[in-house]
């Protein structure tokens, strides 16, 4: 990974400033892929299409601004917004507007946020004792229903379905439905599988694939 001048993003608000992440060069070696989709590659770091103002708190979208690059030398700022900054900026673009591709972007970083929270490299936890688990697994269920509505026109994306049907315990949709999954190559049906095994046993949690 070769970091360059950071770029400069104004918030449309404020107009305040923040430094993110900029890469002259990256790669995907030793990334990890996760069965909702995350990839997590150390090389190649992705700056989070949905920024936080650091000054006012408001949430804007990075790539409808324009924005400069920064003299400093670099800056490893991502921006990766939490699962209570996913909600907080979901109520904030349903109360102004959304568009569905954008919608999409965000409901798919708020299933990421929840993962991360309390799967993602949490082996051996129990999140169903954790005290805010049971209101924030409400919470991801609408958003993972929303998610499987705004993509079920979409017959590649049957596989990432299923996979969301399985993470809210709807099994018998998650079988239904990845049962018509075509096997184009071997990575899909090694993923196929592993979400099948899973949901016949009723495991819910994000893996590794």
């Amino acid at each position: 990974m070769l970091p360059s001048n950071p770029r400069v993003l104004t918030c449309p608000k404020c107009k305040g400033q923040k430094d993110v992440l900029s890469l002259m060069s990256g790669n995907t070696f030793g990334a990890t892929y996760w069965s909702d989709t995350k990839r997590e590659a150390p090389m190649l770091p992705e700056v989070s299409v949905v920024q936080k103002c650091p000054h006012c708190g408001y949430y804007y979208f990075a790539n409808k601004q324009s924005y400069k690059t920064s003299d400093k030398e670099y800056s490893f700022e991502l921006g990766i917004l939490s699962f209570d900054d996913c909600k907080e900026a979901l109520a904030q673009f349903l109360h102004e507007s959304l568009d569905a591709e954008d919608e999409k972007t965000l409901r798919i970083y708020t299933l990421f946020a929840f993962n991360d929270k309390y799967y993602r490299h949490h082996e051996g936890s129990k999140p169903n004792e954790d005290a805010d688990f049971k209101d924030d697994f409400l919470y991801f269920k609408d958003n993972t229903l929303r998610l499987i509505e705004l993509f079920k026109s979409d017959d590649e994306t049957a596989l990432f379905r299923a996979e969301l049907y399985r993470e809210i315990n709807m099994y018998k949709k998650c079988l239904s439905l990845i049962r018509k999954v075509n096997e184009e190559n071997e990575r899909i049906s090694t993923i196929k599988n592993a979400i099948k095994e899973r949901a016949e046993v009723y495991d819910y949690a994000v893996f590794r694939i």
